[in-house]
């Protein structure tokens, strides 16, 4: 007697989650952004790379994908400094995408604002359910704030003499926009340090 067996599979779709390392960021600090993604892991033996554009930034300094492709084929990459180039799968057959930006200081010449909302978007064009890639679409949204920490102004004593020296201490979290250096205040127009006396 001749006997058949049978097996079956199911093959499906996953939703795609957007997570960052945190929720408020000084302007000019990184961003750790993941992408979980299972559905762009086509290759089980090889980490892949997927563009940064797979990322839309909204805020009130600018709207864009934010790699290459940009707005009308404008790149915004180098205002986010990727690091890598673009999403960078963990390992073999993940299906999680990892990638370092930095918080601009500007996007098409629009200063952000500190405390200013980005909403970061991902387009999931095969969530679960979905028949196949592109029937249905969901999208997937983050959002996190440039921070905006005020500053204290503090001095070295309440009276002092005609001779004294005057020792200021500011702290001001916003201003440390790069960590791996000293950074100064008052140094620009955009930021003057005014110090008033009574006549």
């Amino acid at each position: 007697n001749t006997g058949v067996a049978y097996d079956s599979a199911t093959f499906d779709m996953r939703n795609g989650v957007l997570q960052t390392d945190k929720s408020v960021y000084i302007i000019g600090s990184d961003i750790i952004m993941t992408l979980i993604e299972p559905d762009l892991n086509l290759e089980s033996d090889e980490a892949e790379t997927w563009d940064l554009d797979l990322i839309e930034w909204d805020s009130d300094a600018a709207t864009a994908a934010m790699g290459d492709q940009g707005a009308a084929g404008t790149s915004y990459a180098s205002s986010f400094d990727p690091e890598p180039s673009d999403f960078r799968e963990t390992g073999d057959s993940t299906g999680i995408f990892q990638i370092v930006i930095e918080v601009p200081s500007s996007l098409a010449s629009t200063a952000l604002d500190r405390g200013e909302l980005i909403d970061l978007e991902y387009t999931d064009y095969s969530p679960s359910g979905a028949k196949y890639v592109g029937e249905e679409s969901s999208d997937i949204g983050l959002t996190v704030y440039t921070s905006n920490f005020g500053a204290t102004i503090e001095l070295d004593q309440k009276v002092y003499t005609w001779t004294d020296k005057v020792y200021i201490t500011i702290v001001a979290p916003d201003h440390n926009f790069d960590s791996g250096l000293v950074d100064m205040i008052g140094d620009t127009d955009d930021d003057p340090l005014i110090v008033q006396t009574r006549s």
